[in-house]
């Protein structure tokens, strides 16, 4: 079935249209009025791959689900501001990019994995606090202090718990 993609957010907050998955020609960032193309759930291939009716039709660019673009349209609602058609189109902009809800409107693209995950273990290391040389890290070649309620400095807690080496020697 082709809709323009405002259509599917109308219908779907209507409860008109079946589950099933949507699918683009173009993989940019749709608009409002960009077509796509709607298959049902009873329609999809059991392969996983795209569609037969979307491929014979021309859109090869999955989409998401009915049942995401709910939930997209649930957090555009629930940002705490007035609910309209660009909160949403960028709600589903931002799940369909980043497999991540919109956490308020306007909000950047968020880091790629690996710079979270540094960003995250960057976190860690720095709440282990300070190191007092009072009393000497635990492991034999380091001649650090160790941290509050450990045995060990931040660098070697830090390998001790996360079981990898610290990036981090500050």
């Amino acid at each position: 079935m082709l809709l323009r993609l405002r259509d599917v957010f109308f219908k779907l907050e209507a409860g008109e249209l079946c589950e099933g998955w949507i699918y683009f020609r173009e993989r940019t960032n749709p608009s409002l009025d960009t077509e796509c193309f709607l298959v049902s759930g009873a329609d999809l291939d059991s392969d996983g791959d795209i569609p037969s009716k979307a491929r014979l039709a021309g859109y090869l660019v999955e989409g998401l689900d009915t049942e995401a673009i709910k939930d997209c349209l649930l957090c555009a609602k629930q940002l705490g501001q007035k609910q309209n058609a660009s909160t949403e189109l960028e709600s589903f902009i931002y799940y369909w990019r980043f497999d991540a809800f919109l956490p308020y409107s306007g909000a950047p693209e968020p880091p790629p994995p690996e710079v979270a995950i540094l960003n995250a273990e960057r976190q860690f290391y720095e709440s282990l606090g300070q190191e007092n040389l009072a009393n000497p890290c635990r492991n034999q070649s380091c001649h650090r202090g160790a941290i509050q309620y450990s045995v060990f400095c931040k660098v070697h807690h830090f390998e001790n718990i996360r079981k990898k080496t610290c990036p981090f020697t500050d």
